[in-house]
């Protein structure tokens, strides 16, 4: 169980990583006061973590008490509140991620975060555990990261819900870890994610192929239903796939504009926003969902296609004039990959039919993509195609929206399904 007592010199360091540090002896507290263990249970507290992970190097590279660490559980902070997260995990996490979810209490932790992180530079000393082989999980808390780093990380200043909830997970794992006749075995990397904080959802990754394999089968169904029943036709099915690209790139660029609007060019710009994180989160949230339902609405109406793709064009070589007149390569090709999705989707109007089948077929490419080249976000796929697909199949069931009794019970059900 590893957490690191120093900080940088400017922050009282009680998040990062006093708290790590006070979990850890709270930890150690409980379980001597419980049956005994069936193994050790090592508490390692390190030094000159902010200076590059040294006290974690030490221990991995020399240190003889090395050789009898089987697991490596590790506590951390990039902010002053928020759910603590298991955020990382070491190689051959199946059997591991098994316990986790049966143990720990209100967990938080999700494949794709854990699938991107690895893509990531970031470092903590759960980096050193990892370089030698060793299974374990790695937990942080990130919210008000305004306070990361600076003199507002005071014990005071501190969530006290938040370290409570990072000992929530970690000591029955812990506990269960420390008892259990032997450890973990090294099993298939799980595709897994909690569901609402209350439990986690964890399958192997053959589990997930057969998810998708069923949605898969569930799209074919409704596109090949949705044809004979002549409820849409091909054309439209092209428009509603290109509807649904047109969502994400427009999407994209009015995030990528408002960036810019906003002065995030450097990393400097990137934490002067921190402190307004979450009215940001609301924001964006509220760019990209006005985004799609124009572009919905836009569908719907057969809405004329000069002015939106002049819109298009004009966002991205905006990008290009914001914060100097170098040219911004993503702006200007999101701008120009909207305009032409503009002609390929708008025009004449697309049934609801159409524009949800082709939506489906794209979500299915995006799925597969992404259980190829990164299984652990498929989480974050196959299970809003399974549910959007599966709705679209009753829906297309015979009589199933002619009746109006039956259309309400099914709009309850997509609507239920979907949140």
């Amino acid at each position: 169980v590893m957490s690191h007592y120093d900080s940088v010199a400017n922050s009282p360091g009680a998040a990062d990583d006093a708290a790590g540090v006070a979990a850890a002896l709270e930890v150690a507290r409980a379980l001597k006061a419980g049956p005994r263990p069936a193994r050790d249970v090592i508490f390692l507290f390190t030094d000159g973590e902010e200076q590059g992970l040294l006290g974690a190097d030490a221990f991995f590279a020399r240190d003889p008490l090395r050789e009898r660490v089987g697991l490596v559980i590790n506590m951390e902070a990039r902010g002053d509140s928020g759910r603590a997260a298991m955020f990382q995990t070491g190689p051959g996490n199946g059997a591991l991620m098994h316990l986790f979810a049966r143990e720990a209490r209100r967990p938080a932790a999700n494949s794709l975060a854990a699938a991107v992180y690895e893509k990531m530079p970031n470092d903590t000393d759960f980096t050193h555990a990892v370089k030698a082989g060793l299974p374990g999980l790695n937990f942080a808390f990130i919210d008000d990261q305004l306070a990361y780093h600076t003199p507002l990380a005071r014990a005071d200043h501190l969530d006290q819900g938040s370290l409570q909830h990072l000992g929530d997970q970690v000591l029955p794992t812990v506990r269960a870890l420390a008892t259990a006749a032997d450890l973990p075995a090294k099993a298939p990397n799980a595709v897994y994610s909690d569901l609402f904080g209350l439990v986690m959802v964890s399958y192997p990754v053959e589990v997930a192929w057969g998810l998708l394999a069923l949605a898969g089968a569930l799209v074919l169904y409704a596109l090949v239903r949705g044809l004979m029943i002549k409820g849409t036709s091909v054309v439209e099915l092209l428009k509603g796939l290109c509807g649904f690209l047109l969502v994400g790139v427009s999407g994209g660029l009015v995030l990528h504009l408002a960036g810019k609007l906003l002065g995030v060019v450097d990393l400097q710009g990137h934490y002067a926003l921190l402190g307004r994180f979450n009215p940001l989160l609301l924001g964006g949230t509220a760019l990209l969902v006005g985004t799609a339902l124009a572009v919905v609405i836009g569908q719907a109406k057969g809405a004329a296609r000069i002015w939106p793709s002049l819109l298009a064009l004009a966002a991205g070589g905006l990008t290009c004039l914001i914060g100097g007149p170098a040219l911004d390569p993503i702006g200007l090709g999101l701008g120009v990959a909207a305009a032409v999705l503009v002609w390929a989707s708008l025009g004449k109007p697309v049934g609801v039919l159409g524009a949800w089948i082709g939506a489906l077929v794209g979500l299915l490419a995006i799925a597969l993509a992404t259980m190829v080249l990164l299984p652990g976000g498929s989480v974050m796929t196959a299970w809003p195609l399974l549910v959007a697909a599966l709705a679209a199949v009753l829906v297309l069931a015979k009589g199933g929206t002619r009746n109006k009794r039956v259309a309400l019970a099914l709009t309850f059900f997509v609507a239920l399904a979907a949140v």
